[in-house]
């Protein structure tokens, strides 16, 4: 009975605790925070002293102390509510509010009153963390202070009372950067809103001290449950039973890729075209003078199902239908070959979830028809990953490395550095790590790379010559530089008269201020192209670069609050971001190529209405920054365990060139390589359950 009593009461309270909390925060669902996720887990921590809680309260001890705390609390927040607050919809929610509150934190004083003999033995440094949390929170206006009292008490608790795990020297200072890391994260990204707000400079230094060490504390307390989370419930499953093999369950698979992917196939015919998977089509048929700016070699791949399109007498609506389906098959194939390979090394409720990731999430569904370089190149990213850590396990255990292993090794990191132009720079960024972890067998993997780095430079010094494919201008390369010189402008930043008198020999220094967009770079760099002189900027590199470097020193924090700006889409959790499922883009209609869905509209409409609201429910629980903050977790993980982490660099490359030179702060397509290779890397942390 007490053990029934127990498990109900704790889901009552992780259920009442986690939504008031939820509430609590701004009125509704706020999961674009990551504060309700780090709650979720300080949640879990506390289910030992809840235990212990609740035994106490069952047999009759301190029930005085949690219904003094209980009344206590709720009268105070629903008088602030009251405050606030008119009608009589509101009261219901000011009450519901009070419960959830009052609840909370009768149950959270009673287990911290447990463990209250911990406070006369802190040092000053716990003294001052608890000091800063609290501060942080009532100044900085995530939550006001009453509001987030279950979460501040959980913090306090686990930051006084917990004790730490017995770390080596490396793993305490790999979890103290971490840790430092996503606190920058969460203060970086506030820094324009103050700026905008017009908040004192002295203000703005209190919030961002105080909130450094209050969210150094809680990615810290945060980092050490969740990873304790999967040592003794992740990796203790993973060590079972594997999943049974056999061909009906490879063919099972391999036909729920396909058949999930068919109804988005029809309903969305004959793919997803934006406005630059236009230009490639019209580079391709002469329409318009060929460039790399979209890559070409992806630009050849849609070329080739125009020209089958053209042998079969096929207009280009079908060519491109042609292209989608083959797209849908090889991606299902792909992502077959990724989930047959763990099937083995997996539990089955592990393989299961890995699987029903790819399969039934629709973002993976409507991405294999997206007829644009951003879907090639996040499968060729996570092929290059799933190949590096394929190669480094199968080296582990039979100290060689198979020519199969090579061939793949050049083939899809030739593609992930040509299928998008940052995948270059995330392919160099990885091969120190690669030579690194497989140096006791250097020369073949020195080789593949060697191999890889020759056919590259053939294709972009041979073949886009050749076929008279032009380099993007230089002007497209300098996202960055142009937003963070325009915000210094607009801000009326300090300009030498030589800076000014060259970037006047660009563009007319004043107009950049005029079209800064926070958001988007596309505005400064069609105002230097169409009003400015690329020419000149094209001959001149070396003096914009030291142009840009002397403003940039007169200027370090208009600098740094354009780069904020720019990127903070990706690692700041405040931000929306936008997923393009809309069809054929209008200009596309002059070439015969629009949507034309084969179900019956009612059904289309329907299908739409569905894929929209699951798109409004997706920005809900997810987003952009989730993204970075699991891919970045995981790795913390794999660091700190000295586990394999070669096949999380390629992904880690690609979020690091984004977010140097993004030319949107907050778009889905661009960080799409990331969310495919999530479940990827997880399934890999899992299956390394020791050796």
């Amino acid at each position: 009975m007490l053990q029934k009593l127990i498990h109900v009461s704790y889901l009552f309270f992780f259920v009442c605790t986690y939504l008031g909390f939820s509430l609590m925060i701004g009125g509704h669902f706020m999961p674009e925070t990551l504060l309700p996720y780090i709650f979720l887990i300080l949640l879990w921590g506390l289910i030992p002293l809840w235990k212990d809680a609740m035994q106490k309260l069952y047999h009759k001890q301190n029930i005085p102390i949690f219904f003094i705390c209980f009344l206590f609390t709720s009268a105070f927040y629903f008088l602030q509510l009251c405050l606030r607050e008119n009608g009589w919809f509101y009261l219901f929610k000011t009450i519901i509010k009070c419960g959830f509150i009052g609840f909370s934190s009768g149950i959270l004083i009673l287990i911290f009153k447990k463990k209250i003999k911990y406070l006369t033995r802190l040092s000053l440094c716990h003294y001052v963390s608890s000091a800063c949390i609290l501060i942080y929170f009532y100044l900085c206006g995530e939550s006001n202070l009453i509001s987030a009292f279950p979460f501040i008490l959980l913090l306090l608790l686990f930051l006084n009372s917990t004790n730490p795990p017995n770390n080596t020297s490396f793993q305490k200072v790999t979890l103290c950067i971490a840790s430092v890391i996503f606190a920058l994260f969460q203060l970086a990204g506030d820094l324009p809103d103050y700026k905008e707000d017009g908040l004192l400079p002295l203000l703005t230094l209190i919030i961002f001290l105080t909130g450094m060490i209050a969210w150094y504390n809680i990615f810290k307390i945060t980092f050490t449950l969740l990873f304790k989370f999967i040592d003794n419930v992740i990796i203790h499953t993973a060590m079972q039973k594997k999943i049974t093999t056999s061909a009906h369950l490879s063919f099972v698979t391999l036909s729920l890729l396909i058949l999930t992917r068919i109804p988005f196939y029809c309903n969305w015919f004959p793919g997803l075209i934006s406005k630059d998977t236009l230009e490639q089509i019209r580079e391709f048929i002469g329409e318009v003078p060929p460039s790399n700016h979209q890559p070409w070699l992806h630009t050849l791949f849609i070329g080739f199902f125009l020209k089958l399109g053209e042998l079969f007498h096929l207009n280009y609506q079908l060519s491109i239908a042609m292209f989608s389906m083959f797209s849908l098959v090889s991606t299902a194939l792909i992502l077959f070959v990724v989930l047959n390979y763990y099937k083995k090394r997996l539990t089955t409720t592990s393989w299961l979830i890995i699987a029903f990731l790819y399969i039934f999430d629709p973002i993976h569904c409507i991405y294999t028809l997206n007829v644009g370089k951003d879907s090639a190149f996040a499968y060729a990213a996570v092929c290059f990953s799933f190949v590096l850590a394929k190669v480094y396990h199968e080296y582990s255990y039979e100290k060689r490395i198979g020519i199969t292993n090579l061939f793949l090794l050049v083939l899809t990191g030739t593609l992930f550095s040509l299928l998008r132009s940052n995948g270059l720079y995330a392919f160099i960024f990885t091969i120190p790590f690669l030579l690194y972890y497989l140096r006791k067998n250097i020369k073949p993997i020195a080789g593949a790379l060697c191999l890889t780095g020759i056919l590259i430079f053939l294709f972009k010094g041979v073949v886009l010559p050749h076929s008279n494919v032009a380099e993007p201008d230089f002007v497209e390369s300098l996202s960055m530089p142009l937003q963070q010189i325009s915000y210094t402008v607009k801000n009326d930043g300090n300009l030498s008269d030589e800076d000014y008198t060259f970037m006047n020999n660009i563009i007319d220094v004043d107009t950049l201020g005029e079209v800064y967009d926070p958001h988007i770079s596309d505005w400064t760099k069609n105002l230097v192209r169409e009003e400015g002189d690329p020419d000149y900027l094209e001959n001149h590199k070396i003096e914009f670069i030291q142009t840009y470097l002397s403003i940039g020193i007169k200027n370090p924090y208009c600098y740094l609050i354009a780069f904020f700006n720019q990127s903070k889409g990706y690692w700041h959790h405040k931000m929306s971001n936008y997923i393009y499922f809309d069809g054929v883009h209008r200009f596309a209609l002059p070439l015969g190529l629009k949507r034309s869905p084969l179900l019956p509209e009612s059904i289309s409409t329907l299908f739409d209405k569905l894929m929209n609201s699951f798109i409004n429910l997706w920005h809900l629980i997810w987003s952009l920054d989730l993204n970075t903050y699991v891919l970045l977790s995981l790795l913390t993980y794999a660091v700190i365990k000295k586990r394999c982490y070669i096949h999380f660099i390629p992904i880690l490359g690609v979020f690091l060139t984004l977010v140097i030179a993004t030319p949107v702060n907050d778009e889905f397509r661009y960080a799409y390589a990331i969310y495919l290779a999530l479940p990827f890397l997880f399934a890999d942390t899992l299956c390394q359950n020791g050796k």
